[in-house]
C-alpha cells in the first residue's frame, strides 16, 4: 500500500454533525452544514438569559437551568454563512412548540423554566458560566457564574472556541476501561463526531494540528476539560455521574488554561477558510 493510500485511509472521517441553535437546549442531527470562521452556521446563535442577572443560563449551573436540556431548538430554515439567524422553532418541555419570533417567547420560556428570562441573539457582552469539578470528576457543590474567556465571536454563545470534535474511538475506549458509565456522544455536545483511523484517546494527540477539507482549515487548539454536562439527564438520556468520573481516572490530562491534568474529552478547534462539511468528508489531519 503507498503512503498516499495509507494516509487517505486512516484520515479522520465525518460521522455526524450537530447543530445546537440556542446554548445548552438540545439540537439539530444534520447531513450537512455550512462552515467559516464562527463555526457552522447558525450554532449557539441564540441563547437565553437570566432577566435578572443578565447572564447567560446554562445547564453548566444545573441547579438553575439543567432544565434547558428538557428543550430542544431547530431552524425553520437553514442558516446562511454571514447572514443573520433565522427564526427558530423551541419545543418545550410538554411538547408545545413556540417560534423565537412569536410575540410572547419571552413569557413562555419564563413560566416553562419558572425564572424571568429573555431569548437573545446578537452580539453580547453576557457573562459565561461555568461549573467546578474536582480532580476525582466530581462536582463542586458550589455553582459559580462568571466570564471564563472564550475565542469565538462576539454574537455567538460560544464557552470556549467555535468548533467541539469529538472521536468514535474515544468513546469506545472510555466504553471498554468502564462498561457501567454512559458515554453517549450526545452528553458531550460535540459539533463533529470524527471517526479518527486510530484507536484510544486520538484526539489527545491533535492539539497545534489542522484537519483540512479543500478550502477549510481546522485548527485544534486545545483538549475539552469536561465540566457537569455530560452527567446530566437530557431526553432519551437519564442521570449517570459515573461519566465524568470514568473521564477523570483514565484520561486525564493537561488543558491550558487549566492549570494541572483535568478530565478531557474531545478538543476545541478554530476555523479558517469556509465551505460545507458533509457526513463522509474526510479530513486530512497534518501539521500546521
Amino acid at each position: 500500500m503507498s503512503s498516499t493510500a495509507a494516509t487517505h485511509e486512516n484520515a479522520p472521517r465525518v460521522r455526524r454533525i450537530y447543530r445546537y441553535p440556542v446554548k445548552s437546549m438540545l439540537g439539530e442531527l444534520l447531513e450537512e452544514a455550512a462552515i467559516d470562521e464562527k463555526g457552522l452556521a447558525g450554532d449557539r446563535a441564540f441563547a437565553v438569559v437570566d432577566a435578572e442577572q443578565q447572564t447567560v443560563a446554562s445547564a453548566k449551573l444545573p441547579r438553575r437551568w439543567s432544565r434547558l436540556l428538557d428543550f430542544q431548538a431547530t431552524y425553520v430554515e437553514p442558516p446562511a454563512l454571514g447572514e443573520p439567524p433565522p427564526p427558530i422553532l423551541i419545543t418545550l418541555p410538554d411538547g408545545s412548540t413556540r417560534r423565537s419570533d412569536d410575540e410572547d417567547i419571552d413569557g413562555a420560556l419564563s413560566a416553562a423554566l419558572g425564572s424571568p428570562v429573555r431569548l437573545v441573539s446578537g452580539v453580547h457582552d453576557h457573562t459565561m458560566p461555568y461549573q467546578a469539578t474536582d480532580a476525582d470528576g466530581s462536582v463542586v457543590d458550589t455553582e459559580k457564574a462568571g466570564s471564563i474567556g472564550r475565542l469565538g465571536p462576539p454574537d455567538r454563545f460560544f464557552d470556549l472556541s467555535a468548533l467541539h470534535l469529538l472521536t468514535t474511538s474515544t468513546l469506545e475506549h472510555l466504553r471498554e476501561l468502564d462498561p457501567a458509565a454512559d458515554f453517549d456522544e450526545r452528553r458531550f455536545r460535540p459539533n463533529l463526531v470524527l471517526e479518527p483511523g486510530t484507536p484510544g484517546f486520538a484526539e489527545n494527540d491533535w492539539v497545534g494540528k489542522v484537519l483540512d477539507l479543500e478550502r477549510l482549515r481546522i485548527l485544534v487548539v486545545r483538549r475539552t476539560g469536561r465540566c457537569v454536562m455530560p452527567t446530566l439527564a437530557q431526553r432519551g438520556l437519564g442521570l449517570d455521574r459515573l461519566t465524568l468520573k470514568a473521564i477523570a481516572r483514565f484520561n486525564k490530562v493537561e488543558s491550558p488554561p487549566t492549570i494541572g491534568p483535568t478530565p478531557c474529552a474531545g478538543v476545541y478547534a478554530t476555523v479558517e477558510g469556509s465551505g460545507v462539511l458533509r457526513v463522509g468528508d474526510a479530513l486530512a489531519l497534518r501539521e500546521p
